[in-house]
């Protein structure tokens, strides 16, 4: 009998302690993503991170390998985050059309202030660059991609497109589009240069094709 309640009471510290150190995990990633949208990657220190999120550089180490482990876990943790927030889009009520403009949106965030606009735009970049060395293994652009064709398939269906588009060819150019605003930000005018504009982009080009 004492031996089941020391093995109970042994599981039940395990869950908890596995619990606590999901939870100090998540709140390294979400100070570190933070960290990264306002420095950028290169000047972001494991260091300042660890110190924010109140523990020691060694429990930061026991998480993550180097600053590349914490960078892919934080793309990981973002791409589950946004794929959720898409799933949610793509199966809910909406018409196909709308749900299309939703989930395109995902990709363009509103911020308050033109700094943390340019440091999101920067730490986009080099997700960007950064999946381009390493390759995009939860493949997110082509779950994307899958999704909008789908969409566009749905839109099709209902007579909401013009004739003569081809939906894979459409579902591309929106990634191309969502993804080379932001590769080339920095390459515009200034009076072009906001997430704003880049997300005016994709649905011109959406509204182009709709009929």
């Amino acid at each position: 009998y004492f031996y089941i309640q020391a093995v109970c009471k042994i599981k039940q510290i395990m869950k908890r302690t596995k619990k606590d150190a999901d939870l100090t995990k998540k709140n390294l990633m979400e100070i570190a993503f933070n960290e990264l949208v306002k420095k950028g990657f290169e000047k972001s220190g494991l260091e300042s991170i660890a110190k924010k999120a109140g523990v020691t550089r060694g429990a930061l180490y026991w998480h993550f390998k180097n600053k590349n482990h914490l960078l892919d876990s934080i793309i990981e943790y973002n791409d589950l985050e946004s794929m959720n927030v898409a799933k949610e889009i793509f199966n809910s009520d909406h018409k196909p059309f709308e749900k299309l403009i939703k989930l395109v949106s995902l990709n363009f965030p509103e911020f308050k202030s033109k700094a943390k606009e340019r440091n999101y735009v920067r730490m986009k970049i080099e997700l960007y660059n950064y999946l381009n060395k390493k390759g995009d293994k939860r493949k997110v652009a082509e779950h994307f991609v899958h999704m909008c064709k789908d969409l566009l398939d749905e839109c099709n269906k209902s007579n909401e497109l013009k004739s003569n588009i081809d939906t894979e060819s459409a579902a591309y150019t929106i990634l191309n589009i969502s993804a080379g605003s932001y590769i080339k930000f920095n390459s515009v005018p200034e009076k072009f240069r906001s997430i704003e504009h880049s997300k005016k982009l994709v649905l011109d080009y959406l509204e182009l094709i709709h009929k």
